[in-house]
């Protein structure tokens, strides 16, 4: 389940640096505020990959990371509300939510799993 999310987190990046990328070249740099939306779902994926390249583990990388998945969902199941009920469809929000939302439920199952394994054996 590691590598799915793994898997998620990187398409979740490519995605937002796609549509970064894609932003400046229509748009130019005078406003890059729309970014700081894309940073929002970039950044726990970069946390999640972060947390798994450094092979961190611990009640202290764990229970910070089951949280953040649950904002993660949270997240994810807003951008779709907004977009679906806004008169203007932006398919990529609806694409980037659904993706935040699998992540986020992955997220909490791996760490949350981690987290409570060492309970489980007697291990504080």
């Amino acid at each position: 389940m590691r590598q799915i999310l793994a898997g998620i987190c990187g398409l979740t990046l490519l995605a937002c640096a796609y549509l970064a990328v894609s932003y400046v070249t229509l748009k130019g740099t005078a406003d890059l505020s729309p970014l700081a939306w894309l940073s929002m779902f970039a950044m726990p994926a970069a946390l999640t990959l972060g947390a798994f390249a450094a092979d961190a583990r611990g009640p202290w990388v764990d229970a910070p990371l089951v949280v953040l998945g649950a904002g993660v969902v949270w997240l994810g199941a807003w951008s779709i509300q907004r977009t679906l009920s806004s008169s203007h469809f932006e398919g990529y929000a609806l694409l980037l939510g659904a993706i935040a939302i699998v992540q986020g439920l992955l997220a909490v199952a791996v760490f949350l799993r981690m987290l409570i394994r060492p309970l489980r054996h007697g291990q504080a």
